[in-house]
């Protein structure tokens, strides 16, 4: 009897925890993933700036994936074997099942440190093609005294522990490949 009286004291806290547990997961999908993914984004964003500090301004990139974005630069390039190896995935096949893929990226200024100035995707191709080279390097020189610094979609693992990103400043012509990040105590930092 005591076992039963003992049971029915702790269905009103099971039932208080599952409540609990019910809501919070409510909560999170209250969000896209779309959501989830550009505030990801954006504090992995946030944290790069916070240790490069050089970037000021940054062009947004494609929606396209990481992957079809490259391929497209880079057709001959193992972007995915090299994106599963710097993840640390067990196999290639693993690379589709990131985040990152299909999820739109939404992200705004209000998103970013006060500091950054955002453009939109092909501000500064745009501006290579209107005015030419000599041109637009003044203008941009201007418009960003600093660097323009651009990044791809980044790629995160389910659980947003490590991301995979390409973030530099616009005119390298040296690719390195993608950069891992990895969050250390709730802070990104590049491995």
């Amino acid at each position: 009897m005591t076992t039963l009286s003992n049971h029915l004291k702790r269905v009103p806290i099971l039932c208080l925890a599952s409540l609990l547990l019910v809501l919070g997961c409510v909560e999170e999908r209250g969000k896209t993933p779309s959501q989830i993914y550009t505030e990801q984004t954006a504090q992995l964003l946030n944290d790069i700036l916070n240790e490069e500090g050089y970037c000021k301004c940054i062009e947004m990139p494609s929606n396209r994936s990481f992957i079809k974005a490259n391929e497209m630069d880079m057709p001959f390039y193992d972007m995915r074997g090299t994106i599963a190896k710097r993840m640390e995935l067990s196999h290639v096949s693993q690379v589709d099942s990131l985040v990152g893929h299909w999820e739109a990226l939404m992200l705004t200024k209000d998103q970013l440190r006060h500091d950054v100035q955002l453009f939109p995707d092909g501000s500064f191709v745009n501006d290579l093609a209107l005015y030419g080279r000599q041109k637009a390097d003044s203008l941009w020189m201007i418009r960003c005294p600093e660097f323009l610094c651009s990044f791809s979609k980044p790629l995160f693992n389910r659980d947003f522990t490590m991301a995979v990103i390409d973030f530099g400043y616009m005119g390298g012509c040296l690719y390195s490949g993608p950069g891992i990040c990895r969050k250390i105590e709730g802070v990104w930092q590049y491995d």
